[in-house]
């Protein structure tokens, strides 16, 4: 092991144990650029859903349920609720944990903190996890409210009244109970165990915690005997007008084959006994599949897709099996499609996002674009599989299809922040605040602790603080904040425009390193003054981190000419790094009819 590789071990550890304590545990192969990825997706689900609200209270299990249900939605494996406590706390500050509801059936709250009025979890059933056990009178709530928990529904007041603070106890996975002090109460050491634990109540003999495996020795999480939840089944979303009115226009380029004289002469293809007209024939109907994937994406019908896929792969594109299994064996073709994929799936993503931070998407188009994008590689993949294509081929197309994963959940991301950031800098009282607390931090004192790392000019860094105060104060809408935004990227980059793209991408990535160390160190002076608006500026700095990371690369991409979505490829990946060098040999002559089967 390299000395470089022991140094960043220590970092990659410290990073992975971070991101843990922010709800978004890691294992051996997860990257950085997940971690912060999920834990930005956490914060920015949370100030989309709850805000601060002095007098009012939530009850820690319904929203660690709900954190479980966005968990699940987008595929990420939850923590435990003492790893959630410390989540929400690091984004809402000061909040204050009460225990709360009559004597034996009370459960801790979470005070100074309410759901949002607009918050999509208002319509969500409040169904319990299936590690929890419900008490009796609890479980008469759920009866007479048609499954929800909470109460309401013009049942006995009392029972309602019970049921909003009736608690849940967590049991663990071998169907143990906890220790339990003489006094009943569920022993707790540590803070952390004081986020996880629930008031003991003594567990039904009907509600038996049954611990199962399946034919493969894989545990199957426990089940509850005696009780289950009504499950409200899983309804697809349909799109609305106005979800089809907010998409973009963009249509595919035209991408030309390259150098077809070329693959004609060499040994590869001559010995596949083919002509010219396979090769014409199979880019004319690749073509027209990827438009019709296209116009599908167009139309939101996503299912449709995978059937396209398998369709044409298997032969029903009218190219017969074998030549195209044949044709895709050479590398020219192989590289001529996986470009042919990557202006598509560019395109796919502008269609369904066109404008990352301007597109007000709904709740349930965002997350189809989500289900979509992750879902897509496994349509693919069958279908390749299905057509018993060679298995670099399958690789190539595979990675090629990850980068539009990658790149639409960054368009989603930003977007889902960006609705978040809109809430608050719409309100005059949260504006307000922020300007206060921010205009009692000296920039110039934080441009003297940076000024020697970064080496930034001290007239643009005070012009930048001027323009975002002004900005604050004046509660500028969304479309300003992007323009400005985009004016410092502008600036930065106009006397590279002519350059190459290499000197582009050098210095787009050393000013994303600058504005990252600067606005951390704003973060750190708000911190150290306990800045009531702490949590709204940690919201406004991941927008804007995020963007600028987005406008830094859609200049690479244009320097350079390559779809945005492929800018952060690695050096490894399949489709744009391997370079293969075919031996070329002269055309046919009359005698040579061992290579001419045509």
């Amino acid at each position: 092991m390299s000395q470089d590789t022991n140094r960043k071990l220590p970092l990659l550890y410290l990073w992975r144990r971070r991101m843990t304590l922010l709800g978004c545990p890691a294992n051996a192969n997860t990257t950085l650029d997940g971690l912060v990825s999920d834990s930005k997706l956490h914060i920015g689900w949370l100030f989309e859903n709850y805000e601060i609200a002095e007098g009012s209270s939530l009850p820690r299990c319904q929203l660690y349920d709900h954190y479980r249900k966005h968990c699940e939605e987008h595929r990420m494996d939850p923590v435990n609720a003492a790893s959630f406590g410390k989540l929400i706390r690091s984004v809402f500050q000061n909040l204050k944990t009460r225990r709360l509801g009559t004597r034996g059936n009370s459960k801790y709250h979470y005070y100074g903190i309410k759901m949002k009025d607009n918050s999509p979890l208002h319509l969500a059933p409040n169904t319990i996890h299936p590690e929890c056990f419900v008490p009796p009178l609890q479980q008469m709530g759920v009866q007479r409210n048609g499954g929800n928990l909470g109460g309401g529904g013009g049942g006995d007041v009392y029972v309602d009244t019970i049921n909003q603070v009736a608690a849940v106890k967590y049991v663990d996975m071998n169907g143990g109970h906890r220790k339990r002090s003489k006094r009943g109460h569920s022993s707790t050491s540590s803070s952390d165990d004081r986020d996880s634990a629930s008031p003991a109540l003594g567990v039904p003999t009907h509600q038996t915690i049954v611990n199962r495996t399946n034919e493969l020795g894989v545990s199957i999480p426990p089940q509850q005997i005696g009780f289950q939840p009504n499950a409200t089944p899983a309804v697809p979303y349909i799109f609305t007008d106005q979800d089809r009115k907010g998409m973009g226009k963009a249509q595919m380029p035209n991408v030309q084959f390259t150098d077809k004289a070329g693959l004609l002469s060499t040994i590869s293809f001559r010995k596949l006994g083919l002509n010219e007209g396979h090769i014409t024939k199979l880019i004319e109907e690749y073509d027209r599949m990827c438009y019709d994937v296209l116009a599908m994406v167009k139309s939101l019908e996503f299912s449709k897709i995978e059937e396209m896929w398998s369709s044409f792969w298997s032969g029903g594109c009218g190219i017969k099996h074998d030549v195209l299994m044949a044709l895709c064996t050479l590398d020219k073709i192989q590289d001529h499609i996986i470009e042919v994929d990557l202006n598509l799936y560019q395109t796919m993503v502008d269609v369904l996002i066109p404008n990352v931070l301007l597109s007000e998407l709904s709740a349930g188009m965002t997350q189809s674009c989500r289900t979509f994008g992750k879902n897509i590689d496994v349509y693919l993949r069958k279908a390749l599989i299905s057509g018993n294509l060679n298995e670099t081929f399958i690789k190539k197309k595979i990675q090629a299809i990850k980068y539009m994963q990658q790149g639409l959940k960054r368009y989603t991301s930003l977007n889902h922040l960006a609705h978040a950031a809109r809430g608050v800098l719409q309100k005059d009282e949260l504006c307000q605040q922020m300007y206060q607390d921010y205009i009692k931090v000296d920039i110039m004192a934080v441009h003297q602790q940076a000024g020697w790392i970064c080496n930034c000019d001290s007239v643009m860094v005070q012009h930048v603080n001027n323009a975002f105060k002004e900005n604050l104060q004046k509660m500028k809408p969304m479309s300003v904040w992007a323009e400005w935004l985009e004016s410092i990227v502008d600036q930065v980059l106009a006397k590279y425009h002519d350059k190459p793209s290499n000197m582009v991408s050098n210095v787009g990535k050393q000013f994303l390193l600058n504005w990252s160390f600067y606005t951390s160190m704003i973060i750190r002076e708000l911190t150290l003054r306990s800045a009531t608006s702490f949590g709204s500026f940690t919201l406004i700095r991941l927008l804007a981190d995020d963007y600028m990371y987005h406008l830094i690369a859609t200049k690479i991409a244009r320097a350079s000419n390559q779809p945005l979505i492929t800018v952060t490829r690695q050096d490894k990946d399949w489709p744009l790094a391997k370079e293969t060098k075919e031996y070329i040999v002269p055309p046919a002559d009359d005698h040579d009819d061992d290579l001419n089967v045509n």
